[in-house]
């Protein structure tokens, strides 16, 4: 059992949205929480056009929930039919990643998490996804695995890894970078939950 979330939702004009969340805290309190969370997103996309409207209603939720001391990262984004265009919000997660010939780029810094003891505010980004370019989420899990030597994987083993697959298929780059986060942790224990949304354009 994690705190985790990784979802998808088809609308009905072909549109398809894609979350992956992460909620503060380990084992089954955080897990039922995500699973709480998980329904509630499922819930509110076809009610909400507007990303930054809907992270903010999420947020809202979150807080009036009566539930101190626990807030949840997210990232939500939706692919439109025949486009390379991409909608997203982000809502205290790390910045997706946008891998192309031998560089990856960081999208902008997103708002708070959901549920944070404040107001906030949120703001849809978009970008145009270039032909072979790919776009990743990832969950701090990722780059906050462990070896037996207590060190992180980190983040420049993360971007080093990612510059290799550049050009691959989406199935590719997930597999590849799976497979280095886990060789990288040996015999050691797994720590946190590890979690991927991995979109390629094709080129």
């Amino acid at each position: 059992m994690g705190g985790d979330l990784v979802d998808f939702v088809t609308h009905e004009d072909g549109r398809v949205g894609l979350v992956l969340a992460d909620v503060c805290g380990k084992g089954l309190p955080a897990a039922l929480l995500m699973a709480r969370l998980q329904a509630t997103v499922l819930a509110f996309v076809p009610d909400f056009p507007s990303l930054a409207a809907l992270a903010s209603r999420l947020h809202k939720a979150f807080r009036t929930r009566g539930l101190e001391n626990r807030f949840a990262t997210l990232v939500y984004l939706e692919l439109e039919p025949g486009s390379s265009r991409i909608r997203l919000v982000n809502a205290g997660h790390m910045p997706p990643l946008v891998v192309g010939p031998g560089q990856v780029q960081p999208l902008p810094a997103g708002g708070p998490a959901l549920g944070i003891p404040m107001a906030a505010t949120h703001e849809e980004q978009s970008l145009d996804l270039g032909a072979g370019q790919t776009l990743v989420v990832y969950s701090d899990g990722v780059t906050e695995a462990l070896n037996e030597g207590d060190a992180f994987f980190g983040d420049e083993r993360l971007l080093g890894s990612l510059r290799e697959t550049a050009g691959r298929p989406a199935a590719e780059v997930a597999h590849h970078l799976l497979e280095a986060v886990e060789a990288f942790v040996g015999e050691a224990r797994w720590h946190g939950d590890v979690s991927l949304i991995v979109v390629r354009r094709a080129g």
